[in-house]
Formats: structure tokens, sequence, C-alpha cells
């Protein structure tokens, strides 16, 4: 029996808010140093293997979006797609204000249009590649539009882990599959390419959104805080067991590389974010709120309009520090620069939607 009636149950965790708050401020950073850090920061300084390993929290995105739907009160097929095709506009447009206008003006540095294998400055067509790319703006837009689809087909929750199962595994078979026709191709790589024309095909990366969507539905039936951070633990532990095994007995198929995992990967990344999760809820529960958690729930509820505007401010940003020149004083020099500019134009964002929804004075009131 559920511990809250449906007009009773809670639909947000601050810990949900919190760790998706952390995600976005860890997302500047690492985003900082892969444009910016120079090889050798990157690969051979602590700040470079630090950063790099908190770089690998996406799914904990990913499940947190899965957890957020299932809590919500419209779970509906409409409102998913509707959502889904506006984060899907998120994501291309994302990608013309990063890679095609300042492309066009000339201010992409050489060496990062080189690192593509091109010779610069971009033609046409490249920046047509660059727009397509598929980042995890089109995978979330996409997985929204699914999200309604397989709720409506699978009320069990049970049900959600057999999705989660099969989009996790059938990586394996269907990996870079194509069929030549130009268009065609490009969607399947959405779903499972292996290219880097796509960062996050949907398998595996839907997996955790599914697992995150049957841990909402539990939590829909307990309203609990603690229990729901047991069942993270529960789950988190041995999939990040089971993954790492994987992945060292099996790299080459488990772990082709960070962007493009198999099974064991997703399970190891999954598993970990579910490992920390319960960390930082138990480390921050009852304490008084703060300008931290604050600003942690302010970075949370805009985190789609911080990722479009960071990648936008670092891409343009080369203009003036060129692509990985830094070394690590200088990614620390940039990384509060780049959020303090990224939020700058976050806040002038919220600024001018709350004019354009101000109701005009009447006539008389102006007088």
């Amino acid at each position: 029996m559920s511990a809250h009636p449906p007009e009773q149950r809670p639909e947000r965790v601050e810990i949900i808010d919190i760790g998706r708050g952390v995600a976005v401020v860890l997302m500047i950073m690492v985003h900082t140093m892969w444009l910016y850090a120079d090889v050798e920061t990157q690969a051979g300084s602590a700040l470079g293997v630090a950063l790099h390993v908190v770089g690998k929290g996406t799914a904990g995105f990913l499940v947190i979006m899965g957890f957020s739907f299932m809590v919500a009160r419209d779970q509906s097929a409409t409102r998913a797609a509707r959502r889904g095709l506006v984060i899907l506009g998120a994501g291309y447009l994302m990608n013309a204000l990063k890679f095609v206008v300042p492309g066009l003006l000339g201010l992409l540095p050489d060496a990062f249009i080189e690192a593509y294998g091109w010779t610069p400055p971009p033609t046409a067509g490249q920046l047509v590649t660059m727009l397509l790319t598929g980042d995890i703006l089109q995978l979330a837009g996409l997985c929204l539009i699914l999200m309604g689809l397989i709720r409506k087909l699978t009320p069990n929750r049970h049900g959600l882990l057999v999705w989660a199962a099969l989009f996790a595994s059938g990586t394996h078979l269907l990996r870079g599959a194509r069929i030549g026709v130009a268009g065609i191709d490009d969607l399947l790589d959405l779903l499972w390419g292996v290219e880097w024309n796509v960062y996050f095909p949907v398998f595996p990366w839907f997996a955790p959104i599914l697992l995150g969507m049957f841990l909402g539905a539990r939590y829909r039936e307990h309203g609990d805080p603690d229990a729901l951070m047991l069942d993270w633990l529960r789950f988190g532990v041995p999939m990040f067991a089971v993954g790492l095994v994987l992945v060292l007995l099996w790299p080459e198929t488990h772990f082709v590389d960070f962007f493009h995992l198999g099974l064991g990967g997703i399970l190891e990344a999954t598993g970990a974010v579910l490992i920390v999760c319960p960390i930082i809820h138990y480390a921050s529960r009852g304490r008084e709120p703060g300008p931290l958690r604050e600003f942690l729930i302010y970075s949370s509820e805009r985190v789609t309009a911080l990722y479009v505007l960071s990648w936008t401010v670092i891409c343009w940003g080369m203009a003036v520090v060129g692509y990985q020149t830094l070394k690590p004083l200088g990614v620390v020099a940039a990384i509060p620069a780049v959020a303090a500019v990224s939020y700058g134009l976050c806040w002038l964002l919220d600024r001018a939607k709350a004019s354009l929804r101000r109701p005009e004075a009447p006539a008389g009131a102006r007088a």
C-alpha cells in the first residue's frame, strides 16, 4: 500500500536537485578543461585526472531525468513528445551557437578545425557536420519521446527494468549499424552510432534513464527519501561491481570509449552514480539551507539553459585562449571565468523571460 495517496505524493526530492546541481557545476569544469587544457595537463596532471574522473558522471543526469519524469504529475506521451522536441531543438541551436556562428565569423581556432582532420577554414559542408553533431541534448530529446511511449506501454514498473536491460545489452548487436542511405544513417547514428558525430547514442545511454524511471516509480509508492537512497545503493553496488569486472576483462567490448560504452561500461558508470548520490544525501541531511544549497538548486532548475550557455561561452572563448593551450593554473583561472559568464547570461535570460511574462499595467495606472 502506498505511503502517500496520489494527491499527496511529493513531487520533488531535494537530493535529486542537489545532485543535478552538483553535476551542472562539474560539467562546466570538465567542458572547460576539454577545450582549453593542453594534452599534458589533461593526461598528466592531477587536475586533468580528477576532472576526467568526475566528468564520467553523465549517467547521473540520465538517472535523475528518468526519476523526475516518473514523479511528475503529467507523464503523458503527448507532453513527453512536446518536451522532447523542444530539447532536440535546443540541442541543434546549441550546435549552431557553439560551432556554426563562430565558424562563419572565423573565430574557431585552426587547431580546433584540424582536430577534426580538416584543413581550415571549415567548409559549409563541415559546418553542417558540426551542426548535426549528436550531444546529450539530442539524446535527452529522443529519449523523452521514447519515455512517454514506454510509460504508456509498460504500466508495471518491473517492465522498465526489462527495457533497461534491452537497451544496455542491445548495444553489442546494433552498434554502428547503417543501411547506406543519407539522412536515415544520421538517425541510426543517433540511436547506436560509434563515430564522433554522435557522443551519446540512445543505445546504451537510454538504460540509466529507464532505471531512473523504475526508481521513480518505487519512490511514488513509499515517498521516503531515505528508502529511495537505499534503493539506489541496492542497485548501484552490484551494478558497479559487475560492470567493473566486465570492463577489466573485455575492455574492447565493454568500454570502447566513454561516449560509446558497452554493457559493462554503462553498468559501471550508472552504478557509480547510484553509490555517490546516497553519500551526498546522508552528508547533507539535517543541514540548514544555505547559499550553496540554493545555488545548486538554482543550477538544477536551469540545467538545459546552463548546458547550452556554458558550451557556447567555452567555444567562443577559444577565440581568446585557443584550443587546448592552457596549463593547470590557466585552466583553474578559466573555470570560474566561464562559470561567471555562463551564470550571468542565465540570470539575464531569467530576467528577460520574467519581463515578458509580466502583465502590462493598465493605461490609467501608467498615467
